[in-house]
């Protein structure tokens, strides 16, 4: 994964490409480490009701997995389209749906 840091000193915002994103393989997400905030866009779209299903599980698992991977501190997720959710709501999503999906573990 290649990542580019931009910082004036006080702020950092750190921009991740993570590979294998099944929507487009040039994804990026932005990282806000002081306020443990992640954007991103298309990898977990959250419903207006938590509980209904999400869209696009595979991407959100992969997603999810690479968050895990880089190791960052999440607090909230920031999609491009939709509600702000939390990393909570995101691997809740996937214990429930992944199950579902037809795609090889």
């Amino acid at each position: 994964m290649g990542r580019r840091i931009l910082t004036d000193g006080t702020q950092r915002l750190v921009i991740y490409h993570y590979a294998g994103n099944m929507h487009n393989l040039g994804m990026l997400m932005v990282y806000l480490p002081n306020e443990k905030i992640l954007i991103e866009a298309d990898s977990f779209n959250p419903q207006n009701n938590p509980e209904d299903a999400p869209t696009a599980i595979p991407n959100l698992v992969q997603f999810y997995g690479a968050v895990e991977q880089l190791g960052l501190d999440v607090e909230q997720i920031v999609p491009i389209h939709g509600r702000s959710t939390t990393m909570a709501e995101a691997r809740k999503a996937i214990e429930a749906y992944q199950p579902s999906q037809l795609w090889p573990q």
